[in-house]
């Protein structure tokens, strides 16, 4: 196991370049406000960085899918755009800076082809950035509580899911923004089997590689009950929002999984086929499932609370985790 330096205190979430196994990208942030950048093929410190954040928190971090020299971070209420190759000594320049969200946002996310970036925050909002106009698109309100993720839905452009501390999964029409379906993880959770917490939504996660049929229309729920779902963002096929999505598969204590809240979830993206989820918790652990099967493959144990996780497509050096410490931490799980 190698261990990334960079950041000075708790990493709050981290990204890796998508790709074949070549891509080598790796992007981090942190509680002391720091942008960190790691080129895996060379040394564990961080080769870039970026800390003026105001001292703020850093909760998200992706790329852009279409221009990995393009990165994106949250801190407070805004949006900050990066360019790798800008960098003046060994520091960041940000090119861009959007303040669109009304409360402090909690997850980045930008579709497969680059034109939108969504924003989950605090007020319980998703705010949509049309990347070509960098202007506001549209504005998602349909959760109570905190919204504390968002994924757009790898098939279809106009869509997108969001997850929220009151528990609920919503399906949206982004262009309309218009709900498609809403899902109460309080009424569908069986509380028998899992620890005694609500069904929190603290991570959603959809297949980053392109996969044809059923297996690629999924998006994977870390719940603060313990489980972890899978669901079809297709179905059921029926007009009323309220009745929900389809569950394929519920992995929880009984197939050896979390003892506490799952802090994160991840599509493996060294698993072609989709197969393969990978779940953090603050139980120190990480579960690698067959979710087909609802079978589990591995268990780690990593000493530490998970807080972010990302997956390469190489056989080696190939999960990244983000904890409570001042490092990340990589894994290098059999494919």
């Amino acid at each position: 196991m190698r261990r990334l330096k960079g950041h000075s205190s708790s990493i709050l979430c981290c990204a890796a370049a998508s790709g074949d196994g070549s891509a080598a990208g790796l992007v981090s942030g942190g509680e002391d406000g720091r942008v960190c950048v790691f080129d895996l093929r060379g040394s564990n410190e961080a080769s870039q960085k970026y800390s003026f954040f105001d001292g703020l928190p850093v909760p998200s971090v992706c790329y852009n899918p279409v221009d990995m020299n393009l990165v994106y971070a949250a801190a407070g209420s805004s949006i900050y755009c990066f360019d790798l190759r800008l960098v003046r000594r060994m520091f960041l320049h940000v090119i861009a800076k959007h303040t669109i969200n009304a409360d402090d946002i909690n997850q980045l996310a930008v579709n497969r082809k680059a034109t939108f970036l969504a924003a989950s925050d605090d007020s319980g909002e998703t705010k949509i950035l049309d990347l070509k106009n960098n202007r506001t698109f549209k504005t998602l309100r349909g959760h109570t509580n905190i919204c504390s993720a968002v994924q757009f839905h790898p098939l279809r452009p106009w869509e997108l899911v969001t997850g929220g501390l009151d528990s609920k999964m919503i399906k949206w029409d982004f262009n309309r923004g218009k709900q498609l379906a809403a899902l109460d993880l309080g009424c569908v959770s069986d509380a028998s089997k899992q620890i005694f917490n609500p069904p929190f939504v603290h991570a959603l996660a959809c297949p980053q590689r392109e996969i044809s049929g059923e297996l690629g229309r999924t998006v994977a729920v870390a719940r603060g009950d313990g489980g972890t779902d899978v669901y079809d963002l297709n179905g059921p096929a029926k007009r009323d929002p309220s009745q929900g999505l389809a569950r394929k598969c519920s992995l929880d204590v009984d197939q050896g999984g979390h003892t506490a809240p799952v802090s994160h979830v991840n599509f493996a993206s060294f698993d072609e086929s989709g197969r393969t989820v990978i779940s953090g918790g603050n139980d120190s652990s990480i579960k690698i499932w067959d979710w087909t099967a609802c079978e589990l493959k591995l268990s780690l144990n990593h000493n530490r609370k998970v807080n972010w996780m990302t997956t390469r497509a190489s056989s080696s050096d190939n999960l990244i985790v983000a904890d409570t410490s001042k490092f990340l931490r990589v894994y290098s799980v059999p494919v």
